[in-house]
Formats: C-alpha cells, sequence, structure tokens
C-alpha cells in the first residue's frame, strides 16, 4: 500500500462507493484494495481480519460491517465471473479504519 495522504484519494472512495435500494453504503473489499494499491487481493486479508477484531472489540457487530459476498469480476476475455469472494465493508466502519489505516502509515505502524 502506498502513503498518499487519505485525502488525495477520497474521490475514489466515492466512486466505489455501493449504495443499496434501501440506502446502505457500502465498499467492495476488491475495490478497496486495488484504491489503496494493494497488488493482489490476497493481501488485504489481514487489515480486514484486523479490522474485524477491532470492530468486535468496540463493542460492533461484526456481521453488521463486514458482509461476506459472492462478487462478479471481469475476467481478461470481458467475459464476467460471479462467484468470487468478496466483502461488502459498511462506509461508516470503513471510514473509521481506513482513518487508522492513514495514521498508521504515516507513523509506520504495521
Amino acid at each position: 500500500m502506498t502513503s498518499q495522504p487519505l485525502s488525495q484519494t477520497s474521490s475514489s472512495f466515492e466512486t466505489i462507493k455501493r449504495v443499496t435500494e434501501s440506502s446502505d453504503e457500502s465498499w467492495s473489499a476488491r475495490e478497496l484494495a486495488r484504491v489503496l494499491e494493494y497488488s493482489d487481493f490476497r493481501h488485504f486479508l489481514p487489515p480486514i481480519e484486523k479490522a474485524k477484531e477491532a470492530c468486535a472489540q468496540s463493542r460492533h457487530k461484526v456481521e453488521d460491517h463486514f458482509e461476506q459476498i459472492l462478487d462478479m469480476v471481469e475476467i481478461g476475455s470481458g467475459a464476467r465471473h460471479s462467484g468470487i469472494p468478496d466483502f461488502a465493508l459498511s462506509v461508516e466502519i470503513g471510514t473509521t479504519w481506513l482513518t487508522q489505516l492513514d495514521v498508521a502509515n504515516l507513523f509506520c505502524i504495521s
């Protein structure tokens, strides 16, 4: 992940935000990993697990903020493949988490 200030990527976060018919907002973890410039989604899984632990420790329901989903992904030929594991991350918890990641980058904390 690069150490860009969070403010430089905020428009990217708005671009990838998903809004359901009931106005629930979330981000796809796969799309978020790309915005944060992770080389591969599997490298983004440990931070997701740490964020889930922090969520639980702060007495939030993990399942309300980290919903496992199956997503459609475009493959090389332009076709779409379904059933790719992903997470729908609530924007509420995601914003807090990303702010903490940004601070961690400033101080080289992992």
